[in-house]
């Protein structure tokens, strides 16, 4: 029993690691140690040395200024502030449209960069999100609110002048790409207002037209009644005129035979004629006593004047003084002057106020052109960067004598396991 238990605590001593002896080992394989970790750390100071440094160019981006919009919102056809220029300039930077004109309008500075030919930078063959990249700001507070820090845009290369270049270019085409995004606005809202003024100009053309066409038809349809009217008054006063004509030639011819009768062939007044002592002269005195101022008393001379004169007048000739006056208003009706007027009016602008402003307003849009802005989305240009961003020497450097070191250590491990089987196998 008790050698039992003496040969199982030696099996256990066997199994356990003696760190004295492990050391001592270790100590005896410190030339493979120094060895590996040597080779590693040169192979590491190799590649930090010939590897192809990587630089990264920087630009800070910010919104325009109020005063370089002045000319663009003075136009009145579109408003824009500066935060919401500088939202549309960082759409238009993350746009992959913006990317792909990059490409087609960079070929000759990517191929220099990527060392491929021309023919080869294409759309396909380029990563998009490689080109640049937009580094967003945390938001800090600042003064009781949140203000953003500093935007920046940057991008890799081995060749600190075109990385540099690239990103002033691509900053350009940005800033020209918003530009013609307002300049597509300001055209379409410019001939959109156009066309509704045009439109509304047309359309109160037309309506003020009508009206005044309706105005000529009911000045047209008075005139034609008062027309009516008075070509009838006109043709009842000629009748009644020729009427009076005919009894008055009939009373004349009957004065004039009582005149001849009476030998009256000159006219006679009513004391002359009561002087008379005739019985016949006292008859005719007591008539004229009866009735005032008888024609026959004007004599036969001037009766058969007036009747002959009555009898040649043509049937055509009046000379009353309400056919002459219904004369002359039918002469006036026939040229009336406000349907004249209207009808020869060509141009109605000249008569209307709301006209005249649509006019104006055309004009003015006419004269309206877009800007010719100079916006900045940088306060700076790209410089050349001095110093590479990769790889990182002396952290390359660090890894491999760290890894170097480690793997000498697992080396002289396994030759010092090696060995130690050995001794036990023989």
């Amino acid at each position: 029993m008790t050698e039992m238990t003496t040969n199982t605590h030696q099996a256990e001593y066997d199994d356990e690691i003696d760190l004295v002896e492990l050391i001592l080992n270790l100590w005896k394989e410190k030339l493979t140690i120094i060895i590996s970790t040597a080779i590693v750390t040169a192979l590491g100071l190799i590649y930090a040395l010939t590897s192809t440094p990587v630089y990264e160019a920087t630009l800070q981006i910010e919104s325009p200024t109020a005063s370089q919009l002045i000319a663009l919102n003075n136009t009145q056809i579109i408003g824009v502030n500066p935060n919401s220029a500088f939202s549309s300039f960082l759409n238009i930077l993350e746009s992959a449209i913006h990317k792909k004109r990059l490409i087609e309008e960079e070929k000759p500075l990517l191929s220099r960069l990527l060392n491929k030919p021309e023919a080869d930078i294409t759309l396909e063959s380029t990563n998009l999100d490689e080109l640049y990249k937009v580094n967003y700001p945390n938001l800090k507070k600042q003064k009781n609110s949140l203000e953003p820090d500093i935007y920046t845009l940057s991008t890799e290369g081995s060749d600190r002048l075109i990385i540099a270049q690239l990103l002033n270019n691509t900053i350009k085409l940005a800033a020209a790409q918003v530009i013609e995004k307002w300049r597509k606005e300001f055209d379409s809202i410019k001939t959109a207002t156009s066309q509704k003024i045009t439109t509304d100009f047309t359309l109160l053309s037309q309506d003020i037209k009508e009206r005044r066409e309706n105005t000529i038809t009911r000045l047209t349809e008075d005139t034609e009644l008062k027309t009516k009217k008075i070509q009838d008054q006109l043709t009842a006063r000629k009748s009644y005129v020729l009427d009076n004509r005919k009894d008055r030639i009939i009373e004349l011819e009957e004065a004039l035979k009582i005149a001849i009768v009476l030998n009256i062939s000159q006219p006679y007044t009513l004391s002359r004629m009561a002087t008379q002592s005739s019985s016949k002269q006292v008859e005719v005195n007591t008539e004229m006593r009866n009735q005032q101022d008888p024609l026959y008393l004007r004599g036969s001379k001037l009766l058969t004047a007036e009747v002959e004169s009555l009898v040649k007048l043509p049937q055509t000739t009046f000379l009353d003084s309400t056919i002459i006056e219904l004369q002359n208003e039918l002469q006036q009706l026939k040229n009336n002057r406000e349907i004249e007027i209207l009808k020869a009016r060509k141009n109605e602008v000249a008569f209307d106020d709301t006209l005249q402003g649509y006019q104006e307003q055309l004009r003015k849009l006419s004269e309206t052109q877009f800007p010719n802005l100079l916006i900045s989305f940088q306060n700076s240009t790209a410089n050349s960067p001095t110093q590479p961003i990769k790889p990182k020497r002396t952290l390359i450097i660090a890894i491999s004598i760290c890894l170097g070191g480690m793997i000498g250590l697992f080396v002289a491990i396994g030759r010092i396991v090696y060995k130690n089987l050995r001794k036990k196998s023989t």
